[in-house]
């Protein structure tokens, strides 16, 4: 999926956004077989990069969370 073709919809699908802290959670995802969904689902996505943004590899791009905090807040 090209970065401009993540849709709201599809961020959804992938994390719960948690309204009280801004962090983005893992949801638990069928398709990616049983040891992902143990090492990741309920867990805060993504890692703290050096410039302090924290990012989240979303195959094969990597994302600023506050992009897909925007994206699922406000639909675009």
């Amino acid at each position: 999926m090209a970065k401009a073709d993540l849709s709201a919809q599809q961020a959804r699908k992938l994390f719960h956004l948690n309204s009280d802290t801004g962090d983005l959670i893992w949801r638990h995802r069928p398709e990616r077989g049983e040891w992902w969904n143990a090492m990741y689902a309920g867990k805060v996505a993504g890692s703290v990069c050096a410039r302090g943004y924290r990012r989240i590899k979303i195959e094969p791009y990597r994302y600023v969370a506050h992009r897909i905090v925007w994206l699922i807040h406000h639909g675009e």
